[in-house]
C-alpha cells in the first residue's frame, strides 16, 4: 500500500482510494477511546477492530492529540496557536471534500497550529526534536529537509490510522517565517462508515 504525502498542514494533497480507506476504517475505533488518554499516539496503539468507524469529529480529536503530544515533547515548549492576524482559523483547521473521485462523498479532516513563543534561533532544535520524536514513535517519515537549519520541513504518516503529519516552515504568519505543525486524516465518511448494504 502506498503511503500518502502531504503538501502543508490543513491542505492534504491527495486522498487514498476507497479500498485503502475501507482497510483503515476497519482499524479505527468508535468513540474517542482510541483518541484520548495521556500516552502519545504510536504504532503500538491498541486497535479495537469490532467498531469499524471513525467520524470526522473523532478524526479531529485524534489529529489534535497528535499535535498536542508533539508540542508537549519539545524544548523550549512552543505555544500552539490556530490562527494569527491575516491568517484565519479555517486555513489550518477544516473539513474538506475528499479529492479522490472514487470517494467524492467522503471528507478529509485537518488540524494545524503555528508554533509561537519560540524564536527563530530555536527552529533548528525544534526540527531535530520533532524528527526524533516521530521516529521514536515508529511513524513513517516520508520527507525531511532543512533539518538542523532555521527552515525544517518534515512529513510523515502516523499509524495506526495513517494520518498525514507535518512540520513546515512558512512565511504566511510573519515576514521572517514561522513553524507550523499539522495533521490530516484519510478520506472519511461524513457520518461514520455506512452500515453494510447501504
Amino acid at each position: 500500500m502506498t503511503m500518502p504525502r502531504i503538501s502543508r498542514p490543513g491542505r492534504p494533497r491527495r486522498a487514498w482510494r476507497s479500498g485503502a480507506v475501507a482497510v483503515l476504517l476497519a482499524l479505527a475505533v468508535a468513540g474517542t477511546a482510541g483518541c484520548s488518554g495521556s500516552s502519545p499516539t504510536s504504532q503500538g496503539s491498541k486497535v479495537n477492530n469490532s467498531q469499524p468507524t471513525m467520524t470526522p469529529a473523532q478524526a479531529a480529536t485524534y489529529a489534535e492529540k497528535i499535535l498536542l503530544d508533539t508540542g508537549q515533547a519539545l524544548t523550549p515548549r512552543p505555544r500552539l496557536e490556530t490562527s494569527v492576524a491575516g491568517y484565519p482559523y479555517d486555513e489550518l483547521n477544516n473539513t474538506t471534500g475528499c479529492t479522490d473521485t472514487d470517494a467524492s462523498e467522503m471528507v478529509v479532516v485537518s488540524r494545524g497550529y503555528w508554533l509561537r513563543g519560540i524564536t527563530v534561533h530555536d527552529y533548528a532544535a525544534i526540527g531535530e526534536q520533532v524528527l526524533a520524536y516521530w521516529k521514536n514513535l515508529h511513524w513513517v517519515i516520508t520527507g525531511s529537509r532543512g533539518i538542523g537549519t532555521t527552515q525544517p520541513v518534515i512529513t510523515a504518516v502516523a499509524p495506526p490510522y495513517a494520518f498525514d503529519v507535518s512540520l513546515t516552515w512558512g512565511t504566511a504568519a510573519t515576514p521572517g517565517g514561522q513553524l507550523q505543525i499539522g495533521a490530516s486524516s484519510v478520506c472519511l465518511w461524513p457520518h461514520g462508515a455506512p452500515s453494510p448494504g447501504e
